[in-house]
């Protein structure tokens, strides 16, 4: 799986190269969206990298969206979601599509995706196989779920790394010492031995986990007790990644992005990391998530220095959280 991560960011590095030459500045925001999208989009090929086009039914959607609608307006505005839904799910058919197109055809790789692995299960079970409904809606929840999540996590620690030059820095010496060679071929275990890039890998999913918001939970029938109190059954509650990650006793100068206090972590510091969150509900894409935020990090700042657009603010990197109101049962 790591070649076929190094193999979409050698593209993204390329365009990269491109505007450093003709110095203009990148739109990361874009251009880390279309690369991890390639990542989990089970080897069809879209080249939004190639193109520079995003072929995401979401396109244009999302943003002007949210800044349009006040939040009384939501339950009138929900069709807008509806359709939004529609588009991804004909996406998500067309892709399979194209994914069964390009088997017959022998233009495939011998990496054996999850969609692969379906489909072979299917094929040994067959009273376990899934529908062509299932199979998309399967397709349509990894797409939303791996591509953007991981894509703002990396867009935030570019920023981060352009807010604090030092460390940005410190950080390219590292790499520089872990892969000595410039112009060599680099892989998964020469990032991985880096411990200063693990360590930025970490304070970026703390200071910007890509799922801020209160993650709801139901309490089941049996009732709870959490932290001393007496909960009764079907009552919501719920805990915010970000606000665990501020704890200062835990994490001093929360607000700072301060990637040695990774050298000393603590087994405080590791329960209250919750940034896939723990247990059986945790993210389950999360070592590919954690390994593509080392190959990005560490072969972008291994050639690169990321500085800010004077047209940058503060105010255009807040974040909108709009991942609520999602209850499950636990």
């Amino acid at each position: 799986m790591s070649g076929h991560v190094f193999n979409h960011l050698t593209k993204l590095l390329q365009k990269l190269d491109e505007y450093e030459q003709r110095g203009q500045p990148l739109d990361v925001y874009r251009w880390f969206r279309y690369l991890t999208f390639e990542v989990v989009s089970f080897g069809v090929q879209y080249d939004m990298i190639t193109n520079g086009e995003d072929d995401h039914p979401f396109k244009g959607f999302i943003g002007p969206f949210l800044d349009r609608v006040p939040d009384s307006m939501w339950p009138r505005s929900i069709k807008h979601w509806a359709k939004a839904s529609d588009r991804t799910e004909a996406f998500a058919a067309d892709g399979l599509r194209k994914w069964r197109d390009q088997k017959a055809a022998g233009q495939t790789t011998h990496r054996v995706d999850i969609l692969q692995r379906l489909m072979d299960h299917g094929d040994r079970y067959p009273e376990e196989k899934l529908s062509e409904g299932e199979l998309i809606t399967e397709m349509m929840e990894i797409m939303l779920a791996g591509g953007d999540t991981t894509a703002m996590t990396v867009i935030y620690g570019c920023y981060e790394l352009a807010l604090y030059p030092k460390v940005q820095q410190r950080l390219r010496d590292a790499l520089k010492e872990s892969i000595p060679d410039r112009n060599g071929a680099v892989e998964l275990k020469d990032l991985e031995s880096c411990t200063y890039l693990d360590w930025t890998i970490k304070e970026m999913l703390r200071l910007h986990p890509s799922l801020p918001s209160f993650l709801e939970r139901v309490v089941p029938e049996s009732g709870a007790t959490i932290a001393g109190y007496r909960l009764e059954p079907g009552i919501v509650v719920s805990m915010s990644a970000l606000v665990q990650h501020k704890i200062e006793s835990i994490f001093p100068d929360p607000d700072e992005f301060v990637p040695e206090r990774w050298g000393a972590e603590t087994d405080q510091m590791r329960l209250n990391s919750l940034a896939f969150s723990t247990g059986p509900r945790s993210c389950v894409g999360q070592s590919l998530a954690v390994m593509q935020m080392k190959i990005h990090m560490g072969m972008i700042l291994r050639s690169f220095q990321i500085d800010l657009d004077p047209t940058m603010s503060a105010e255009s990197m807040r974040t909108l959280d709009f991942f609520q109101d999602m209850k499950i049962n636990v």
